[in-house]
């Protein structure tokens, strides 16, 4: 009887784990920033939808071409991001970038971002932007 009193006991017990392990990974998801990959006008971003803001992402496949203006915001789905970082070799190897414009709102720039961006004959950096030494 004992025993069987006992392996009553486990079981109730691994529900009840169970179930507090599930409410908490509910509890956390609604916590957690969500990020994901976007192209929006002719740019890379990495969206947080927790803090509305917008990372320019690493460009593939050498997809910054020409002329580019990065804006303060980027819009997706119709939520508004403001763009404050760009990622290390965000547009590293861009070869036919020629010019790039970048925001006011743009607080950091990433390790290499413009590495070997052979054809890059301008680049507007904001005075509040902390630009990396080696993002060139």
């Amino acid at each position: 009887m004992k025993k069987f009193l006992l392996n009553r006991a486990l079981a109730a017990k691994k529900k009840i784990t169970v179930f507090v392990l599930l409410f908490a990974a509910l509890v956390l998801k609604g916590t957690c920033a969500y990020a994901q990959k976007v192209f929006v006008d002719s740019v890379y971003y990495t969206l947080d939808n927790t803090a509305m803001i917008a990372q320019i992402a690493v460009q593939s496949n050498n997809t910054a071409v020409g002329d580019i203006v990065i804006n303060d915001t980027v819009t997706y789905e119709g939520a508004n991001y403001a763009v404050t970082s760009m990622a290390d070799d965000a547009f590293a190897n861009c070869n036919q970038l020629t010019s790039i414009v970048l925001p006011q709102t743009l607080r950091n720039l990433g390790k290499n971002a413009f590495l070997r961006c052979t054809n890059l004959t301008s680049c507007i950096i904001p005075d509040s932007t902390i630009d990396n030494r080696d993002s060139f």
